[in-house]
């Protein structure tokens, strides 16, 4: 599913008084924001998360030198897909994940998930594995586009922590029961 954000994301030129990253100056007035750095080869970019003094989460585009002013109020962690072409945001209203190309200024998100308690990427982010019913199923999905590859239920153990293999096909999903300290491994296989 894709949707336009319901409040407009405002692209602007970086304005020193908000980013000034040649000097060695702060990056934003006091109180400071939280800030998430990412590589990429035609730059870099920042993300800031709202603070005292920052209302909205912002995306500075090194390569273009713009500020893009976000439509969701926080991150998912990790908010930068693996490979740093998507970003996750979270709208705190609904608890819905949001993913959009980083490079696509102004461009259109898409719904990922609603109440996840964790999502893990793959290497090649193009599936994701979503901790779902309050821990008890997990869902592996494709990415962006979430559609389902399997649900697999893992009761009496709430999923805990989720491990892609370094190829893809496998997930590692560790949980426990709520109240004793039994573990569980799960092992899931995309063949």
């Amino acid at each position: 599913m894709t949707m336009k954000p319901t409040k407009n994301g405002v692209a602007s030129p970086a304005s020193p008084a908000v980013f000034n990253c040649r000097m060695n100056h702060p990056i934003h007035p006091q109180p400071r924001p939280r800030i998430r750095f990412r590589q990429t080869a035609d730059g870099y970019r920042l993300l800031l998360l709202p603070g005292h003094s920052l209302e909205a989460v912002k995306l500075y585009h090194a390569d273009r030198d713009l500020v893009e002013t976000l439509p969701f109020d926080t991150h998912w962690h990790p908010p930068f897909t693996p490979d740093y072409e998507w970003l996750l945001l979270r709208e705190s209203a609904t608890n819905k994940v949001w993913a959009r190309r980083v490079a696509d200024v102004g461009g259109e998100w898409q719904h990922v998930t609603t109440n996840p308690g964790l999502i893990r990427l793959n290497p090649d982010a193009t599936e994701t594995a979503v901790r779902s019913r309050g821990g008890l199923y997990i869902l592996w999905q494709t990415f962006p586009d979430g559609e389902l590859v399997g649900a697999w239920p893992i009761a009496p153990y709430t999923a805990i922590v989720a491990s892609w293999s370094a190829n893809g096909r496998f997930l590692v999903v560790v949980g426990h029961i709520s109240g004793d300290w039994e573990h569980g491994l799960f092992l899931f296989d995309r063949e």
